[in-house]
């Protein structure tokens, strides 16, 4: 819609966190559209890295490369605060294992509940049991968590806690003190990039390179791979990821001394 106003009204266009492709229309689902038709009509591409800047090569505009996304900066920051929230805070003075589970996205919880379900049933009952689940719910997923709960046997279900939402800077810290996460959300991709916090991507593509074949794999609801993964998470532990310049800075410079 933004882009669309822009073109309407003769404004100069510019997309940040561009060149991002999964080169699937229906995963993620509507972001892939979006960010497809904003890339023929934007004027000036920022882009997260050198992989994204080549998925533009065939479209218009000026490309240039911030080296990594924005959202690097929102997370140090948010990491730098404290957690005050109750529950975070309880989790960390508990000081005991556990792994996050995210499922939002429509294309799983909605399109193809079964499956998903299918799938995290298994992941479930392949996670040690020294480890316990602390399974995010989004106003989206709400029902899709309560008919899962109905398929895990009581014994299982006893390892879940369900997280409402929570803060952003309170969720980097749950995510940070966690063993593992398993996660649909590309921005989760990132922010465990960043952390270098092992991460199992519960999708069949990923619009994001940030972290794959190093701290993330991509499961493509492989039953193999996801349990590889379990049994040995900890050998996906790398270093955090720091800048030196803040992408918002090679952002602002360049839109005001560059012509």
């Amino acid at each position: 819609m933004g882009t669309l106003v822009a073109r309407l009204y003769g404004l100069k266009l510019v997309h940040i966190e561009s060149g991002l492709r999964s080169f699937n229309f229906l995963e993620p689902f509507p972001e892939e559209l979006c960010r497809y038709t904003i890339s023929r009509l934007a004027d000036i591409h920022f882009c997260p890295n050198s992989w994204s800047v080549d998925n533009l090569s065939g479209v218009k505009g000026e490309k240039v490369n911030t080296f990594e996304n924005t959202l690097i900066e929102t997370f140090l920051f948010a990491m730098a605060r404290k957690s005050r929230h109750p529950f975070v805070r309880r989790i960390q003075k508990e000081q005991k294992k556990y792994f996050v589970l995210v499922a939002h996205r429509q294309e799983h919880v909605l399109f193809n509940r079964n499956k998903t379900k299918e799938l995290l049933r298994f992941v479930l009952h392949n996670i040690p049991d020294n480890i316990r689940c602390l399974f995010l719910v989004h106003d989206i997923s709400a029902g899709f968590v309560e008919s899962l709960e109905l398929l895990i046997p009581e014994d299982l279900a006893d390892k879940i806690t369900k997280v409402n939402r929570l803060p952003y800077s309170d969720f980097m810290h749950l995510l940070n003190g966690s063993e593992f996460v398993v996660t649909d959300g590309g921005s989760n991709q990132e922010e465990l990039y960043y952390m270098g916090k092992p991460c199992l991507l519960i999708r069949n593509y990923t619009e994001r390179m940030e972290g794959l074949n190093r701290n993330v794999v991509l499961s493509k609801n492989n039953k193999r791979s996801i349990r590889k993964f379990i049994e040995n998470y900890e050998t996906y532990i790398q270093p955090s990821v720091h800048v030196t310049v803040p992408p918002s800075t090679i952002i602002v410079d360049h839109l005001t001394y560059e012509k």
